[in-house]
């Protein structure tokens, strides 16, 4: 039955790549709460609770995943200039542009950099990554190894492909943030407009993760409006009370968090 609902969640199309593992974790708990009535259903796919499990499921996963991706087709024909002109800025920009998130801060990227990164940060771990790993052109000291993070292995496999074109000593991995167990060393971990959708399917994830990252200086950010832009996101308070110590800015629609990780508690 559970294999039955995972089946029908990646049956749409935003969905097709995600994890089959990753999609049954996301639903565990509310199927156990109605199991039983749908596997003494005659029709399950009929029923009540089936068709609610995959409307909230699917809400979740677009939250998480489906909602940043804008053009992924267009991605892949970016990506083949820029391997023959690994180092244009305008190729650049254009494949930030099929990303929502990288989209928003596009033109904040340079001093978004010179704020927060120095000539120290020679690893970035960037978690939930989205196209953010792009962005590193942009940045005035190159890192010297990236160590980008996300859901899907076709996701990796385009940025593994982008890093070989680049000439970028990067990597990415796969990696479900619900059950990780640890993090490759970093002088710096970005997590950008990951912790919001993850603490609606699992609260408390944000102190779990923070406590597992071996780095020192880590950058937060949330989105400071709503995905249609009208209207405006308050600051984390549940957040701010989690950190001891931290610096807060913001750019267009984001807000970032400057964090030590002597400084967490």
């Amino acid at each position: 039955m559970i294999d039955l609902i995972v089946k029908e969640i990646r049956k749409k199309k935003e969905f097709q790549n995600l994890d089959a593992l990753f999609v049954k974790s996301l639903i565990k708990k509310e199927y156990e709460r109605v199991k039983d009535g749908l596997i003494g259903h005659v029709n399950p796919k009929k029923s009540k609770d089936f068709k609610n499990i995959i409307k909230n499921s699917r809400k979740i996963l677009h939250d998480i995943y489906g909602v940043f991706n804008i053009d992924t087709k267009k991605r892949k024909e970016i990506l083949e200039k820029i391997k023959k002109n690994p180092h244009n800025k305008d190729l650049h920009r254009h494949l930030l542009e099929t990303h929502r998130s990288s989209k928003e801060r596009l033109f904040f990227y340079e001093n978004l950099y010179e704020k927060i990164l120095s000539k120290k940060d020679k690893t970035i771990l960037d978690i939930g990554c989205g196209l953010n790993p792009v962005s590193w052109i942009f940045m005035k000291n190159k890192p010297q190894k990236y160590i980008a993070l996300e859901l899907t292995n076709e996701d990796c496999a385009f940025l593994n492909d982008y890093f070989k074109a680049v000439k970028l000593n990067g990597k990415a991995l796969r990696v479900d943030l619900l059950k990780v167990k640890s993090f490759e060393a970093a002088d710096v971990c970005f997590i950008f407009k990951v912790l919001d959708s993850l603490e609606e399917v699992k609260k408390g994830i944000s102190k779990e993760i923070l406590n597992k990252l071996q780095c020192k200086k880590i950058i937060v950010s949330f989105p400071s409006r709503t995905l249609s832009g009208k209207g405006r996101i308050g600051t984390r308070r549940w957040f701010e009370r989690l950190i001891k110590k931290f610096e807060k800015f913001e750019i267009e629609n984001e807000i970032f968090y400057i964090i030590n990780k002597e400084n967490l508690y």
